[in-house]
This record gives structure tokens, C-alpha cells and sequence, in this order.
């Protein structure tokens, strides 16, 4: 993938270069190819972290188990592609909120029901 994202940057940069007319060496070439190359690396992030969030299946608000724990969810987070982290209060067996009020992560992979 970066191979051929390398080879379309530099012929992108070669015709805006012939466009405006300027002559540039070769380390201003690798210079701005790598830029356009960040970019396109930080935006395709970005969207796959969108893409987990729009396609995760519950919402804020909801109660899920996994192994462990029993959590509200009160924000829900991208993790590794596709999956998200769903971030919310610990509650216990009988629903209520436990003595402690830390944040309690619950990885997507890791849920096993959705209780309420």
C-alpha cells in the first residue's frame, strides 16, 4: 500500500511542480512526498476510527457484561480497527454503582451481553 502511494504522491508533486513552473532537487522531492505520505497515513486513520465508532453495536447509555465487569457506557472510544473501547462506571450484580467511581474500560471483542 505505501509502495503505491509513494509512486502517486511523487507523480503528484512532479506535475504541481511542472505547473507552477519551479525546479526542485531531489531532497525537496522526498521531503514533500513524505509529507503528502503522513497525511494520507493520518487521514485514513482517522477515517477507520470514525468507521469502528459509526459501526459499534451499542451506545452510550447502555449496560454491557464482558467477563468481569458490568459497565454503563459513558464514551465510546476507536481502539484497533474495527474495534472500540467502551468507557463507562462499574456497576454491580444488582446494577447499582460500585464504592469505587473509576472509569472501567471494556474492549469491544471482550462483551458478551447487552443487559439493559
Amino acid at each position: 500500500m505505501y509502495t503505491d502511494l509513494f509512486y502517486l504522491t511523487i507523480i503528484y508533486v512532479r506535475y504541481s511542480i511542472k505547473a507552477r513552473g519551479e525546479k526542485m532537487n531531489e531532497e525537496e522531492l522526498i521531503l514533500r512526498c513524505n509529507k503528502i505520505t503522513i497525511d494520507a497515513d493520518r487521514e485514513v486513520r482517522r477515517l477507520k476510527n470514525d468507521f469502528s465508532i459509526d459501526k459499534c453495536e451499542y451506545g452510550i447509555g447502555d449496560i454491557i457484561e464482558d467477563h468481569y465487569h458490568i459497565i454503563e457506557i459513558e464514551d465510546i472510544r476507536a481502539y484497533t480497527f474495527p474495534n472500540v473501547v467502551y468507557i463507562g462506571t462499574q456497576l454491580t450484580k444488582k446494577l447499582d454503582p460500585t464504592r469505587r467511581q473509576d472509569d472501567t474500560r471494556m474492549y469491544s471483542m471482550n462483551v458478551k451481553r447487552k443487559i439493559k
